[in-house]
């Protein structure tokens, strides 16, 4: 039997994801994703990661968002605060020593010409 998840409450998704259904996270995302995009044009900068990575830090904020929901607030104001403290960490784990020679590492499109063997 086919479930229709357009017409199931957040609070019931986020019950089938912990259940470990993966098209009821499938809906929550494509429910989400306009937050996801929104908290992610909050960061910029050169030390920030490239939006698409924190677009995928988004998406386990909200997946983490569905698997902690107990139904005491609106599940997107959890989820907005779960995928906002998702980007913080990726922000600040960017900036750590050990990703510092990364973050400043030139593509080779901008390295100018490199020698030719």
């Amino acid at each position: 039997m086919s479930q229709d998840y357009g017409s199931l409450s957040d609070s019931r998704l986020t019950e089938l994801v912990r259940g470990g259904d993966p098209q009821a996270f499938v809906e929550l995302s494509s429910r989400y994703i306009g937050l996801l995009r929104n908290k992610a044009a909050l960061f910029s900068g050169p030390s920030v990661p490239e939006p698409d990575d924190l677009l995928q830090e988004g998406f386990l904020g909200l997946y983490a968002a569905a698997l902690g929901y107990i139904g005491t607030s609106s599940f997107g104001t959890y989820a907005g605060a779960c995928v906002y403290n998702q980007m913080v960490t990726a922000v600040r784990s960017s900036n750590t020593a050990g990703n510092r020679a990364l973050n400043q590492a030139l593509p080779l499109t901008e390295a100018g010409d490199l020698p030719q063997r």
